[in-house]
């Protein structure tokens, strides 16, 4: 197979190019209706096997076209290590602002030459992009628009995968709902970027969009000094009434001294009007006030209860430092925990042939091999300390630690077995 792609390859070809080429999971999909056609959550962090591969090739499976697992590189050992990325630009603005930095804007062609650029002749106006990074990016799901909003081009729509557990990014040549397969425009041979992740973060910000402030639980706040912003604008499916409740809160505490509540109340409105787009509804507003009337309220309650119980020579910076400590040192206490009940309940710790960790678990009547730093596993994890412990519930920042100290052990005392043997 040469490396240029060529309009004689079959469909077994592409198969073939993004396993073996680009170095990623590749399964069968119906392209048409984005749906895959095998159960693939579980390579998500693992390779699929050669024999898998040429399986599905040798039933056609991959007639209805093709779907790939993002993020880490496994079938290509000159690129082991590495990540592709997968940047989904749903529309113009989305190709605009993608192409254009620091004020300079090239052609979506230029673009082509260093990334995987795949475009489909009836929608001139998307175009997926990738590329291979040192390190995963992280994940920015698609947006929620209102129609206007969204085919006016006021908004970029971007959608970012960087792991397995991001999606499937369903690629070249498979058809596309309206007809048109998927095409690369320009290179086969994506380069090494790592920098477009605040590339993109730039962009969200410009428009107001989380993205790499999103914190761990997968909320995402706009700092509450920006909302004051003049040029901030929070659109709808963006937490609008969340943001709002927020400015509120802050407008009772910072003028309750000087001003009444409905003074405070008449720059809240004013606030929403301002900075929602398009601006919430009297009836969602005065709910939102009512929230944050007994929110402060109960604040205001709280700590003067505190003040009362800690005494005039107590220190309350101390006894938040005191708490913290207390919450870490019971963490890592925790983990030590946790990391001696796997050991009890993981049959085998391994790595396979790429470095990947994996723990042999009994699963009521059967074995899995599950990657250490799944989600899987850590809810395996959740559920032995659950029913070791009287049904206490475990911080995730046990898990997490736990997770580092036996990826390490497995690292440097581990047997390693290549994923093509099976274990039983």
């Amino acid at each position: 197979m040469t490396l240029a792609p060529s309009q004689s390859w079959s469909i077994n070809d592409w198969a073939d190019y993004w396993r073996y080429h680009i170095g990623v999971n590749v399964i069968p999909a119906d392209t048409r209706n984005k749906i895959p056609l095998v159960k693939w959550t579980s390579y998500q962090n693992i390779p699929i096997l050669e024999e898998q591969h040429n399986q599905w090739k040798e039933e056609n499976a991959f007639e209805k076209g093709i779907a790939i697992i993002v993020g880490k590189i496994w079938h290509n050992d000159p690129k082991n290590g590495l990540y592709l990325t997968f940047v989904d630009l749903d529309n113009k603005k989305a190709i605009d602002e993608f192409c254009t930095r620091d004020g300079k804007t090239v052609p979506l062609d230029d673009m082509a030459q260093h990334m995987i650029i795949e475009q489909h002749r009836d929608e001139s106006n998307k175009a997926h992009a990738y590329f291979y990074s040192r390190h995963s990016f992280k994940k920015k799901s698609s947006d929620h628009y209102s129609n206007n909003t969204l085919n006016g081009n006021e908004i970029p729509a971007i959608e970012v995968k960087g792991v397995g557990e991001h999606g499937l990014a369903f690629c070249s040549p498979s058809p596309h709902k309206n007809g048109h397969n998927y095409e690369i425009i320009g290179t086969p041979e994506p380069e090494i970027i790592d920098d477009l992740e605040s590339h993109i973060d730039n962009i969200c910000k410009k428009y107001q969009i989380p993205y790499l402030e999103i914190n761990d639980n997968g909320r995402s706040l706009v700092p509450i000094q920006d909302l004051f912003k003049e040029e901030t604008k929070i659109y709808e499916g963006h937490n609008r009434h969340e943001a709002l409740l927020r400015v509120m809160e802050s407008l009772i505490s910072r003028n309750r001294s000087i001003l009444n509540l409905d003074q405070i109340k008449s720059f809240a409105h004013q606030w929403n009007l301002q900075h929602c787009s398009p601006p919430l509804a009297s009836s969602e507003i005065e709910k939102q006030w009512n929230d944050a009337v007994k929110f402060i309220q109960r604040c205001e309650v709280r700590d003067s209860e505190q003040a009362n119980e800690l005494g005039p020579d107590s220190n309350p910076d101390q006894n938040e430092n005191n708490n913290n400590e207390s919450n870490e040192n019971q963490a890592q206490s925790n983990a030590e925990i946790l990391v001696k009940l796997a050991q009890e309940n993981v049959q085998l710790f391994f790595k396979d042939q790429y470095g990947a960790a994996f723990g042999l678990v009994k699963v009521l009547d059967h074995k899995e091999t599950v990657a250490l730093e799944s989600s899987r596993f850590k809810r395996f994890l959740a559920k032995i300390f659950y029913d070791k412990s009287n049904h206490k519930v475990v911080s995730t920042d046990a898990i997490t630690n736990a997770i580092q100290i036996l990826q390490a052990k497995t690292e440097y005392e581990g047997k390693t077995i290549p994923r093509k043997s099976c274990i039983s």
